[in-house]
């Protein structure tokens, strides 16, 4: 099933799988619409779905097959869901009491050997589930009103519950997911939101006096156990007689629906447009303020380098004027000052006066 993909997908898959059937279509319908598409291209009890982000490990399916023929009342049957690094990232879902979804534990997910029987769930998710025609049927398929995905397995899971049917874990089964692999936060996010107000107003009597608020312990232990009770009573009525397959709906509906999320989510973003203006703002003066702080450290600094350019030239003015005094000093180290200092000696010596007949007279 091919939702608006490239034509360069559908080419690769008549290449390497030519014996599959390929449904297709230009325009986005979502994943509700599509599941609903592979059921009506089928006439098989039992439709698997595994979506292509999801990788399965050796008897998956066959493990799926024979929890369903073991359970005939169960309208979905899930696999064990392992993220890439190998930890448990879903082993079925609890549904809160405002359609909220959390996992059935707290903090860090138990390991994958800690799940060894089929237990019920309040819902699965749709990497990787087994699904009954009979169950499809009588709750009138999957709800594409929950464009283009988030709470559609949610949805559908508690459709069966309310109308008597069973949604089983299967530990034995067991894919690899990469989890949120679609789409990006922001939309993601918005889709939850937006998902979560429509699945409210079609089952918020049913899930309505379920624990509100941050999950705790008690509470997880309590929804595994009113799981279980149901794994032997389910608490809805009998499952309706009669197929009631949801028809498919004409192209521009489907491109309608994309307009009018388009336009949801871009009412959804302008709110956030003014105060992430406000932020670039903040930013802005943020960075005009470094930048002054910048340009007169730069300033300081080019000052400083001057400084010290000087008292590097002083200093080499000194380094020069001491080579000086020392090539004196050793030029004065070397003239020969002791007959120098005789020689003046004598003739800074009086001379003395003779007489006519050589004898000395008095000193002049």
């Amino acid at each position: 099933m091919l939702d608006g993909a490239n034509a360069d997908v559908a080419e690769f898959l008549a290449d390497h799988v030519p014996e599959t059937t390929v449904l297709s279509w230009p325009e986005r319908r979502g994943l509700a619409a599509g599941l609903n598409a592979a059921f009506r291209a089928t006439s098989c009890s039992y439709v698997a779905v595994l979506q292509d982000d999801a990788v399965p490990q050796a008897g998956w399916l066959a493990s799926l097959l024979h929890t369903a023929a073991r359970y005939p009342r169960a309208g979905v049957v899930g696999s064990l869901v392992l993220s890439v690094d190998g930890t448990v990232q879903s082993a079925g879902a609890i549904v809160r009491g405002e359609g909220g979804v959390v996992m059935p534990w707290i903090d860090d997910a138990p390991p994958a050997t800690s799940f060894t029987e089929v237990r019920a769930a309040d819902y699965v998710g749709s990497s990787s589930v087994l699904v009954s025609r009979a169950a499809w049927s009588a709750i009138g398929g999957f709800d594409e009103d929950l464009y283009p995905a988030v709470y559609v397995d949610a949805d559908f899971c508690t459709g069966l519950w309310h109308a008597g049917w069973l949604v089983l874990l299967d530990p034995h089964s067991v894919v690899c997911h990469e989890r949120h692999g679609s789409t990006t936060r922001p939309f993601r996010e918005f889709l939850y939101q937006r998902n979560r107000v429509r699945f409210m107003a079609k089952w918020g009597s049913f899930v309505g006096g379920r624990p509100t608020g941050p999950p705790n312990a008690s509470e997880v232990e309590a929804a595994i156990e009113r799981a279980s009770r149901w794994l032997a009573e389910p608490p809805g009525p009998s499952p309706r007689s009669g197929d009631r397959p949801p028809v498919a709906a004409a192209p521009i509906v489907y491109v309608a629906r994309e307009r009018d999320l388009l336009r949801a989510y871009v009412a959804e973003l302008e709110p956030r447009l003014d105060g992430l203006e406000e932020r670039i703002a903040e930013l802005d003066a943020t960075y005009e303020a470094l930048s002054t702080a910048h340009h007169e450290l730069e300033s300081d600094h080019a000052e400083v380098e001057a400084a010290y350019r000087e008292l590097e030239s002083a200093h080499r003015d000194l380094a020069s004027t001491h080579d000086h005094l020392e090539s004196a000093h050793r030029e004065l180290r070397r003239t020969p000052w002791r007959p120098i200092a005789r020689r003046v000696r004598r003739l800074l010596r009086p001379r003395r006066r003779t007489h006519g007949d050589g004898t000395p007279g008095a000193s002049s």
